[in-house]
C-alpha cells in the first residue's frame, strides 16, 4: 500500500458526465490491498468502507482504468457500475459485473 492512501486518476471519456467531465483529475482513497484495509476500516470505518450504491470509484477492468459509480453490490463480492452519461459509457451493460480486487478506490476529490 502506498505511504499515503490516496492516488490521482484523470477522468477519460465523456461516461461521467455532468458529474465528472473529460481531463478532470480525481484523488481515490485506495482500496487495495483488501487486507490492509480491513485494518484500516476499524480505525477509520466510513473512509475504508466497502463500496456501496451511489459511490464513484476507480476501477481497473480489461487492463484499462476508468470511473464509474457503483449502481449495485451483488452480495457475491461483485458489483455493477456505470457511467452518469449512460448513452456514452462502457460499463456493466457491457462487461458484466466487478470483482471488488477491480476497484482500485472510491474518489473522495475532483480538481
Amino acid at each position: 500500500m502506498p505511504a499515503f492512501p490516496f492516488s490521482r486518476f484523470e477522468v477519460q471519456g465523456p461516461s461521467m458526465l455532468p458529474s465528472f467531465s473529460e481531463g478532470e483529475r480525481v484523488l481515490a482513497l485506495s482500496l487495495q490491498p483488501p487486507e490492509i484495509q480491513e485494518m484500516l476500516r476499524k480505525l477509520m470505518p466510513l473512509h475504508f468502507a466497502e463500496p456501496k450504491g451511489g459511490d464513484v470509484v476507480v476501477l481497473e477492468k480489461n487492463g484499462e482504468k476508468m470511473v464509474k459509480r457503483v449502481s449495485l453490490d451483488l452480495r457475491d463480492g461483485t458489483y455493477l457500475v456505470h457511467g452518469d452519461n449512460s448513452s456514452e459509457s462502457t460499463d456493466s451493460r457491457a462487461f458484466g459485473s466487478v470483482k471488488r480486487s477491480e476497484i482500485l478506490g472510491r474518489v473522495m476529490f475532483k480538481y
